[in-house]
């Protein structure tokens, strides 16, 4: 009897529990196999919105079409972008920070570096926009890659009348070893190495040539692109500007654009 007493009744299930169990079973596998489905379809875009949040967190943007690298700062007055090669090397900065980097409006002169900036990037597109407000007008800057081609298009919005409106754009580098200004923009040479590197005079050999082909929206100026700071190291900046006449209110209107190749010496 003692033996009998430690026998475990066996439940078995009824059949229409049995059936309920098995119907949920198959509806997880579904969900799951959906979800992974819909996630490795989606996996670029999540890859894209995860390097957005650390971007982000760091206040940078990152474009990289694997020939060229634009490096956007989202505060600060350097890297407006920073191009590179897919090696590794400067090829130009748009920098804020220079003096020659200005809007003048009607006579009133404007720094970029004192302008109140805003900016978003389009992964997929390899795109990246600012936008620099005084409050009465805002001049974005457009930047897209496609292979080893920058395209950097300026465009003005007035909220109110400006009846002349100029901007001036500087491209640096730590040095630029030549720099063949032209009527539509400029041919630089740069080197494969550092600023140290260069001043310790360990490197004198250009490595690549960057070619700017600038399209003004208005009439192209006699002086369009015009060499900056220099020293005897080499040239550090070349300025392109433009000049528009009564720009209409409420409509963002093209200012210029600019197109930045390179190719290996």
């Amino acid at each position: 009897m003692a033996l009998l007493s430690e026998v475990r009744p066996i439940v078995v299930a009824a059949p229409a529990a049995a059936r309920r169990t098995r119907w949920l079973s198959i509806a997880i596998s579904l969900l799951v196999a959906v979800w992974l489905g819909y996630a490795f379809g989606r996996g670029q875009s999540l890859a894209d919105v995860s390097r957005l949040y650390t971007d982000v967190g760091r206040l940078q943007y990152t474009v990289d079409t694997g020939e060229l690298v634009a490096h956007f700062a989202r505060t600060g007055g350097t890297l407006k972008p920073l191009l590179q090669a897919h090696d590794g090397t400067s090829l130009m900065d748009y920098s804020d920070w220079d003096y020659q980097s200005i809007v003048v409006v009607d006579g009133q002169r404007f720094e970029f570096i004192r302008l109140n900036p805003s900016d978003s990037v389009d992964y997929a597109r390899n795109r990246i926009v600012e936008g620099l407000s005084s409050g009465d007008w805002v001049l974005s800057r457009e930047v897209v890659l496609d292979g080893n081609r920058a395209t950097v298009d300026f465009t003005f919005l007035a909220n109110k009348p400006v009846h002349d409106l100029r901007v001036v754009v500087a491209h640096t580098e730590w040095y630029y070893l030549e720099v063949r200004p032209s009527a539509n923009g400029f041919v630089a040479t740069v080197p494969h190495a550092t600023r140290d590197e260069i001043e310790s005079g360990l490197s004198k050999s250009p490595a690549y040539e960057v070619t700017l082909t600038a399209s003004p929206a208005g009439p192209a100026l006699p002086d369009l692109a015009r060499i900056g700071l220099t020293n005897p190291y080499g040239i550090q900046s070349v300025a392109t500007q433009y000049q528009l006449q009564d720009p209409p209110v409420g409509d963002y209107v093209p200012v210029a654009r600019e197109v930045i190749t390179y190719r290996a010496l």
